[in-house]
C-alpha cells in the first residue's frame, strides 16, 4: 500500500515537472545559458584572483603548483615589474634542484614573459615610427648595400 502511494506521488510529480518544462521551456533555456555564462566567467576570473598574491618571491609552495602570473597580471604589470619577475623565474629555472614538471612550468612562464615583453616593445616601436617599412636589400633582409 505504501509503495502504491509512493508510486502515485512520483508519477504526479513527474507529470507536474513535465508540464512545467513544457510551459516554461524558453525561460529555462535562457536561465541555462545565463548559468553557463556565469560559470565560464567565474572560472576565468578565479584564475586571475588566485594569481594576484603579494608574496611573489615564493613562486611555489613546496610542490609543483600553478604559477602566480595570470593574464590579468601580465596586462597590468609595468615593464620594470616584468623584468624583475622574469629574472626571478629565470633564476628558479636554472636552479639545479627543480624537478621536470616544475621546469616545464617555469619554461612556459618564461616564454609568456618574453611574448609580453616583445609585444610591448613592438607596439612601442609602432607608435614611435608609424610609417616604418621593412628594409629588404638585394641579398637579404637588413643587409647594407656595400658588400
Amino acid at each position: 500500500m505504501v509503495k502504491i502511494n509512493l508510486r502515485k506521488k512520483i508519477k504526479e510529480r513527474s507529470i507536474q515537472a513535465a508540464d512545467f518544462v513544457r510551459n516554461n521551456w524558453k525561460e529555462l533555456l535562457v536561465l541555462g545559458g545565463l548559468i553557463t555564462t556565469a560559470v565560464f566567467l567565474s572560472s576565468k576570473d578565479s584564475d586571475d584572483e588566485n594569481s594576484n598574491d603579494d608574496n611573489v618571491d615564493n613562486l611555489y609552495n613546496g610542490e609543483v603548483r600553478e604559477m602566480k602570473y595570470s593574464n590579468k597580471w601580465f596586462r597590468n604589470a609595468t615593464d620594470d615589474e616584468l623584468d624583475l619577475e622574469r629574472e626571478k623565474v629565470r633564476e628558479r629555472y636554472v636552479d639545479g634542484t627543480i624537478d621536470i614538471d616544475e621546469a616545464d612550468k617555469l619554461y612556459d612562464t618564461l616564454h609568456r614573459f618574453d611574448a609580453e615583453m616583445i609585444d610591448r616593445a613592438n607596439s612601442k616601436y609602432e607608435k614611435e615610427n608609424p610609417d616604418a617599412k621593412p628594409r629588404h636589400r638585394e641579398h637579404g633582409w637588413y643587409l647594407s648595400n656595400d658588400d
